[in-house]
């Protein structure tokens, strides 16, 4: 990770969440079989277009749409107790990666 990656003003800077986003978005690309969606991830990814102009595209709301849906109804099937969990592991992984770019510069 480094200041060229594009995902960093996204993130205003933050590199766990940068890390983090640019996993998350590799991985919505490797299960797409949209090959315009799989293309738009790549050029986020590669920095030829912003996340913000990505996600204004109808390619992007077509693929992307149903899985927030899809998340949100297992999400609100969620005890609270598996919320605070998943949270917490959430907070952890950040930690984690945030500890492992301390003193590269953020």
């Amino acid at each position: 990770m480094n200041d060229d990656d594009p995902l960093l003003g996204f993130t205003r800077g933050d590199v766990a969440k940068a890390k983090i986003l640019r996993d998350s978005l590799r991985t919505l690309r490797e299960n797409s079989q949209d090959p315009a969606f799989r293309k738009l991830m790549d050029d986020v990814l590669a920095g030829r277009a912003t996340l913000r102009q990505a996600t204004g595209t109808q390619v992007f709301d077509r693929e992307v749409t149903p899985l927030v849906m899809k998340t949100a109804e297992r999400m609100e099937e969620l005890s609270e107790e598996d919320m605070e969990r998943l949270a917490a592991e959430g907070e952890a992984v950040e930690a984690e990666i945030n500890a492992r770019y301390e003193g590269r510069g953020r």
